[in-house]
C-alpha cells in the first residue's frame, strides 16, 4: 500500500488550502512500506542528504522515515547501521528552513529506540547540533520544541548518558529567566528531572543554582515547590551533599525579608515596592515549604549558620 505525504494542509473550516511551505510546486512523496526495507531506507536517506531536493519533498521523506521507525522496533536490522543513519541526518541540521530542522529533530527522536541508537547518536556528535537548535531564538519555536523533546527522550533512555552539552544548554535557558517565557518552565522541568536521575551532571553544570534562582524569581508557587522538592532530595542524601560541598544556598530565600538592599532580577530601578510583591509572596511560600520539610529545616538550623535567627530578628524591625 502506498502512503502519500502531502505538502499542504487543508483548512477544515473554510475548505481552502493553506500553503505551509515555501515551494510553490505541488508535489507528493509516495512510499510503499511493503517493499524491501533496506531499499526504502536508502531512498529516504538519499533524498534527505541530496542538496537539490526542495523543502516539500524533503519534509515528505523525513516524515516517511518517522513512519518507518514506527513500523520497525530495530531499524538497524534493515541493513543500515544507526551510526550511518545519524551521519546522514546531520546534513538537514544545517538547512536554512526551520521546518526541515524541526523535522530532522523529530526523526532523530523516533530513531532513538534503544541504548545502541543512543550510543551512535553521541558518537556522531549530534548533541551539539541539538543544543544549537534549542539555544538559538530566531522565530523557530517549533524547532526548539522538537529539540527539547529529543533531550527528554535521551533522558528517558539513559540518564547517565545525558550529554553535558544538553545540560549546559538547559542551565543557560534557566538562567535567562523571564526572557525565555515560552521555554522556561519545560526546561526547568527537564533540568529538575535530570537532577533526580543524574545529580552529578546537574551539579557540575551549576544547575542547582539555576533551579534555586527560579524559585526566588518564579511567581508560580507550584513550580517553586516542585523545584524545592528536588533540592530537598539532594540535601537528604550524603552522596549528593558531598558533591555540593553542603552548600545549597537556601538562605537566599530569606533575602527579600532580611536584606534591605535586595532587588529582584527583573525589577527596574524606577519600580515601586508593589512590583516586588509577587516575588516576595513566592519567597514567603518557599520559606514555609522549607521550614515544613526536615532537610530544609535542618539545613537552615545548622550550628554554623544564623539564617533562622536573622529571620526572627527581622520581626523586631518597626517597618
Amino acid at each position: 500500500m502506498a502512503v502519500s505525504h502531502g505538502i499542504r494542509q487543508q483548512n477544515r473550516a473554510g475548505g481552502r488550502l493553506l500553503r505551509k511551505r515555501r515551494d510553490s510546486e505541488e508535489e507528493n512523496v509516495f512510499l510503499d512500506f511493503n517493499r524491501d526495507g533496506g531499499e526504502l531506507i536508502q531512498e529516504i536517506l538519499f533524498n534527505v542528504v541530496k542538496q537539490d531536493v526542495n523543502i516539500s519533498r524533503k519534509l515528505g521523506y523525513l516524515n516517511g522515515f518517522v513512519k518507518l521507525c514506527m513500523k520497525h522496533q530495530n531499524i538497524s536490522e534493515l541493513g543500515t547501521s544507526y551510526k550511518e543513519i545519524f551521519f546522514c541526518l546531520r546534513v538537514p541540521f544545517f538547512h536554512e528552513a526551520c521546518e526541515i530542522r524541526a523535522a530532522v529533530l523529530r526523526a532523530c527522536r523516533y530513531l532513538l529506540q534503544n541504548t545502541d541508537a543512543l550510543s551512535a547518536f553521541l558518537e556522531t556528535k549530534l548533541q551539539f547540533l541539538v543544543s544549537r537548535s534549542l539555544d538559538i531564538l530566531l522565530d523557530n519555536r517549533i524547532e526548539r520544541i522538537q529539540a527539547l523533546r529529543l533531550m527528554r527522550k535521551v533522558l528517558n533512555i539513559d540518564p547517565h548518558s545525558f550529554p553535558c552539552a544538553f545540560t549546559y544548554c538547559l542551565v543557560s535557558i534557566a538562567n535567562e529567566g523571564s526572557q525565555e517565557r515560552d521555554m522556561l518552565r519545560p526546561c526547568l522541568a527537564t533540568l529538575a528531572q535530570l537532577t533526580l536521575l543524574n545529580p552529578s551532571t546537574t551539579i557540575k553544570a551549576n544547575g542547582v543554582k539555576a533551579l534555586l534562582t527560579n524559585v526566588i524569581d518564579n511567581t508560580h508557587v507550584q513550580t517553586s515547590e516542585a523545584i524545592l522538592g528536588v533540592i530537598y532530595f539532594l540535601i537528604n542524601h550524603p552522596s549528593t551533599r558531598m558533591l555540593m560541598k553542603d552548600v545549597f544556598a537556601l538562605e537566599n530565600l530569606l533575602a527579600p525579608f532580611t536584606d534591605c538592599h535586595y532587588r529582584s532580577a527583573d525589577t527596574s530601578e524606577s519600580s515601586t515596592s508593589d512590583d516586588k510583591d509577587p516575588h516576595v509572596h513566592s519567597c514567603k511560600m518557599a520559606i514555609v515549604s522549607t521550614l515544613l520539610s526536615w532537610p530544609g529545616l535542618i539545613y537552615l538550623c545548622r550550628s554554623n549558620s544564623s539564617h533562622v535567627q536573622s529571620l526572627i530578628e527581622m520581626l523586631y524591625l518597626p517597618y
